[in-house]
């Protein structure tokens, strides 16, 4: 598990992501599913670096027109059946 302020730098940069992938030389991006709550910090960022996505939609806010993750959940519980 990998935090913005633990790396000292903001999703959804490149940058966060590179230093995460730094420290899992064995794991490809494509291989590694982003869960998050975040359109636009969590979500967006890890599917333009190649990563599958999971929007945690707990608010359940309105579905953007562009659908820029993979799945969508309004519930923890229902993340185990994608994992």
């Amino acid at each position: 598990m990998f935090t913005s302020e633990a790396i000292g730098v903001d999703k959804p940069l490149k940058k966060f992501f590179d230093a995460c992938f730094c420290q899992m030389e064995d794991i490809k991006p494509e291989e590694t599913v982003m869960i998050g709550d975040s359109l636009t910090a969590d979500i967006k960022g890890a599917k333009v670096y190649g990563l599958k996505t999971i929007w945690y939609n707990h608010l359940k806010a309105d579905e953007p027109q562009e659908k820029f993750y993979d799945v969508v959940v309004d519930k923890l519980i229902d993340i185990k059946k994608y994992l």
